[in-house]
């Protein structure tokens, strides 16, 4: 920290950066079977972007601590956010919807959720106390293994009709899990989506014009 602004064409935000850095903390490497421990020492856990994982969302989950993700265009970016489409938060609370508490759609709607997250107890402990009461449907999805089990039967040419499938394999879907439903949920992610998009490439383009001129 003592070089951080050496040859900096801001120097007069440099107080401010030293500070900062010096509540940043590096620790040791943890063994796996650690990390849930150290994570729920954490008031909010803030998901990386552009590129996330579905490891540390699902550590943070099992932590029972509040995550904060940002969904990005590709696969490795979005993990998080389908964690929370699964657990539909909306349907316990309204307020403490996905969209409202943990699923940005932008860069400056992820900082705003995690100060609130960060500083609001009565409401991060509300979210956090919705989020245990799904995180059973993260774990005890037995959906995707079928899902997969469907695919592959397809695709080595194996005629299996899926109801003999799902008996073969002791697996009956919740309500939530039906097709109609998830269609449903994928189709408001996916507008969702579409609509934070558009916000960020305008922020984008604002930021292009102001650093012009």
């Amino acid at each position: 920290a003592d070089n951080l602004c050496e040859g900096s064409d801001h120097e007069e935000f440099c107080p401010l950066a030293e500070e900062t850095f010096s509540r940043v903390h590096f620790i040791p490497r943890v063994k796996s079977y650690d990390v849930v421990k150290l994570l729920q020492r954490s008031s909010v856990i803030l998901h990386p972007f552009p590129f996330g994982g579905s490891k540390t969302a699902s550590d943070a989950i099992e932590a029972g601590v509040p995550i904060v993700t940002y969904p990005q265009k590709y696969l490795r970016g979005r993990m998080a956010a389908s964690f929370f489409t699964t657990m539909a938060l909306h349907e316990v609370s309204p307020d403490v919807a996905a969209s409202a508490c943990c699923v940005a759609s932008n860069v400056l709607d992820y900082v705003s959720k995690a100060v609130r997250l960060g500083q609001d107890k009565e409401y991060r402990d509300k979210v956090a106390s919705v989020i245990s009461q799904r995180s059973h449907r993260i774990w005890d999805d037995k959906q995707t293994s079928f899902e997969w089990a469907r695919f592959l039967t397809r695709a080595l040419g194996v005629v299996v009709e899926a109801h003999e499938l799902s008996i073969e394999m002791k697996y009956t879907p919740e309500s939530w899990q039906e097709d109609e439903i998830l269609a449903r949920e994928y189709e408001r992610e996916q507008d969702r989506w579409r609509k934070s998009t558009s916000v960020s490439e305008a922020l984008d383009r604002r930021q292009e014009i102001v650093s012009k001129h």
